[in-house]
């Protein structure tokens, strides 16, 4: 697998500490675990061949990201992947490194799973949204006939709002994908 070598980790590992403005004797400290500035020095150039899945998962965590940034050439979404005997690219392996997608299953099959986690997002948005307004209408009866205070009718008009902005959001976030897969594969 292309990017996943203990030098690439390293490589990324020197780029996110940089970017933190730590040094490598405050990333060792942040790790812990015996780590020092000399282990964090090999594991940046290379000299270091292995690192353990705790490793990394310290080191992520020390550096404040997730360990797939570590792992995975995520900066380059065009570079090359090798996994098995497919070949990809970082983005196109994307659904399968996110765990949304099984191993070797095709764009098509990662672009409906995305789709269609989209459309449960945007179904339950609704669903919370009509909810809302069902309980919203009977407070309003209730406030209507001096059972309720003021006080609450706001709060379930507010939530009534922040339903709707819920939903709203859902949608855009379908229809952002629809106008994306329209570029991608009319264009492609």
């Amino acid at each position: 697998m292309t990017g996943c070598d203990a030098a690439s980790v390293g490589a990324r590992v020197a780029a996110y500490r940089r970017l933190a403005g730590l040094t490598a004797e405050q990333l060792a400290d942040r790790v812990g675990g015996g780590m020092t500035r000399t282990g964090i020095a090999k594991l940046e150039t290379g000299r270091r061949v292995e690192v353990s899945t705790e490793l990394l998962v310290q080191l992520a965590w020390a550096l404040q990201v997730p360990p797939m940034a570590l792992l995975f050439p995520l900066e380059s979404p065009s570079a090359t992947m090798v996994v098995g005997e497919q070949i990809d690219t970082v983005e196109g392996f994307g659904g399968w490194l996110e765990g949304v997608t099984p191993a070797g299953a095709s764009r098509a099959t990662a672009v409906a799973n995305q789709v269609l986690t989209e459309y449960r997002s945007l179904s339950l948005a609704y669903s919370d949204f009509l909810a809302s307004v069902h309980a919203g209408m009977h407070l309003r009866l209730e406030r209507s006939a001096g059972e309720i205070s003021e006080e609450e009718q706001e709060a379930s008009d507010n939530q009534v709002r922040g339903a709707g902005r819920a939903m709203h959001r859902a949608r855009l976030n379908l229809e952002s994908l629809h106008t994306q897969l329209q570029v991608k594969y009319n264009d492609g």
